[in-house]
């Protein structure tokens, strides 16, 4: 039974990137782990940008917005995938202020900067040509969650990202 699954797994047309030795790793799944598995981004960057994804998730469920990654093809909500909840207001404040301040992180880098993290980390979308700015996204989330030891000062993500505000 686990060959039969790793054998479909390997098939998969989403993971034809990832270097065949790998296909089967179950990180392959997901565009974040997709990048790590072909050396693209570091191990922490998944890790930070599936942080962010749980508090855009979290947070939209305050707000009772749809769920943006429907949990079947159809887009009709399986049960445990994110209808609406009730949740209370000390919870809500709370969810409200963990996702401002990731936002305000990535937006004061750079708008398209917190386009390609949200593209890729919250959507499960290929970076594309937004591979820089996500890595830049990632990192300073990665940094913001103590994942990683800043390899530069704010101010130098800043700079980093600066031509990416036009």
């Amino acid at each position: 039974e686990k060959a039969l699954a790793k054998v479909i797994a390997i098939r998969q047309p989403h993971r034809q990137e990832v270097p065949a030795a790998l296909r089967h790793d179950a990180a392959a799944e997901n565009s974040l782990g997709r990048l790590f598995l072909t050396g693209k981004i570091t191990r922490e960057q998944p890790a930070a940008g599936k942080w962010y994804a749980g508090v855009v998730r979290r947070y939209r469920q305050v707000i009772m917005a749809p769920n943006c990654n429907p949990g079947s093809i159809s887009g009709v909500t399986i049960v445990g995938s994110g209808g609406p909840i009730h949740i209370e207001d000390e919870e809500a404040s709370r969810r409200k202020s963990v996702y401002d301040a990731a936002f305000e992180l990535l937006d004061e880098i750079g708008q398209r900067v917190a386009k390609a993290v949200a593209h890729t980390a919250v959507h499960d979308r290929s970076a594309g040509d937004g591979l820089r700015l996500l890595v830049i996204g990632l990192e300073a989330l990665a940094s913001y969650r103590g994942l990683t030891r800043p390899k530069n000062s704010d101010l130098s993500i800043h700079r980093m990202a600066q031509g990416e505000r036009q």
